[in-house]
Parts: structure tokens; C-alpha cells; sequence
């Protein structure tokens, strides 16, 4: 189980030994993969797709860059 609150502008990292669920638990969030027990309550005014994103580990913009880095450039092509 896992439980966790998150107040505006706050950032979360989930770390752990490969297996126990980060992905899974990402998935979830933004609503791509579904769960069988417990449940997730966002604040009402939280549009989901647009406070969420996702950046697997595997898979990045620009292999030599840090994954700071990725997420600036990626941003910047939506700005």
C-alpha cells in the first residue's frame, strides 16, 4: 500500500528496487492503467492530464542529456 499527499508546486520522486510498482502506481495516476482496490482522490479543481506527466526511464528526448535536462527541453517545445 502506499499513501500520499501532495500540496501545489510540491514534487514527487518515486525510487525503489525494480518490481514493487513505480510504474504501475504512474500509470494509475494519469488514469492509463486501472486498479482493483483502494482509491485516489484528487482535489476537485486538479485536471489530471495537464498536472501529471510521465517520463520513463528507458525512454528520453536526448540519450546524453540528465533527465532535468529532457524535461526543460521537452517543455520548451510546448511553450
Amino acid at each position: 500500500g502506499i499513501s500520499f499527499t501532495l500540496w501545489e508546486g510540491q514534487c514527487l520522486s518515486l525510487l525503489g528496487p525494480n518490481g514493487v510498482g513505480k510504474t504501475s502506481l504512474v500509470k494509475i495516476l494519469l488514469s492509463l492503467e486501472s486498479f482493483h482496490r483502494g482509491k485516489i482522490e484528487f482535489h476537485k479543481e486538479l485536471q489530471v492530464p495537464k498536472s501529471l506527466g510521465y517520463a520513463p526511464q528507458t525512454i528520453s528526448y536526448w540519450q546524453k542529456l540528465t533527465v532535468l535536462e529532457n524535461l526543460f527541453s521537452l517543455a520548451d517545445l510546448y511553450s
